[in-house]
């Protein structure tokens, strides 16, 4: 299993895994996803990426999931310094199907002193009453299902730049009931349920 540990946003305490592209992204080629993708810009500048992330795809839908929640314990294991506490699952890519959810519900479970979270545009998968384990947040993206947490877009307001996200905090709160501000190594809010909107300007 290839993945990678954090980055300048997400932090160090963090484990990046991907089910895919997002040149060959689900919600992409389902019409689900309206906005400019961020994960898009890496695969355009570094020819390494896309590659990188198609081995993910490969390894997600081929792999069962005992065998990638075995692997995911065993890089937390290597990790000891640098104290893993999250699995990040899709910083590209999304949900390819029902059987994807269900497969990431059941590595959770296995895992249960893990803490993973995602983020979809999978409006046709993710409905109220589903059984989620404690230890897994789907944050839903720019729609809206009751119980799940709302990562929205706000094209109301734009800025340049992840810095100057603070100086529009206040205008966030107008529209959603917490404000991202680029850094989620001192944040919480995708990583806790809480069924409230987490709003984010366009940058």
């Amino acid at each position: 299993m290839e993945y990678s540990i954090g980055n300048r946003k997400i932090g160090k305490d963090t484990l990046i895994f991907n089910m895919g592209s997002a040149s060959n992204c689900p919600s992409k080629l389902a019409g689900l996803c309206d906005i400019n993708c961020y994960a898009m810009k890496a695969e355009k500048l570094y020819p390494q990426t896309l590659p990188y992330r198609t081995r993910q795809e490969k390894y997600w839908l081929e792999t069962d999931s005992f065998e990638i929640a075995e692997e995911i314990q065993k890089a937390f294991n290597r990790n000891l310094k640098t104290k893993l506490k999250y699995v990040r699952v899709n910083e590209a890519g999304d949900f390819h199907s029902m059987a994807c959810v269900e497969k990431l519900i059941q590595i959770a479970q296995i895992l249960p002193h893990i803490k993973f979270y995602t983020y979809t545009h999978r409006s046709d998968l993710i409905h109220a009453g589903m059984n989620i384990p404690s230890n897994l947040v789907i944050n839903t993206s720019n729609f809206s299902v009751k119980g799940f947490n709302q990562f929205k877009a706000i094209p109301e307001i734009k800025v340049h730049g992840m810095k100057k996200i603070a100086k529009v905090k206040k205008e966030i709160l107008n529209f959603a009931d917490f404000a991202c501000m680029g850094d989620c190594s001192i944040c919480g809010y995708c990583k806790k349920s809480h069924g409230k909107t987490i709003g984010v300007p366009l940058h």
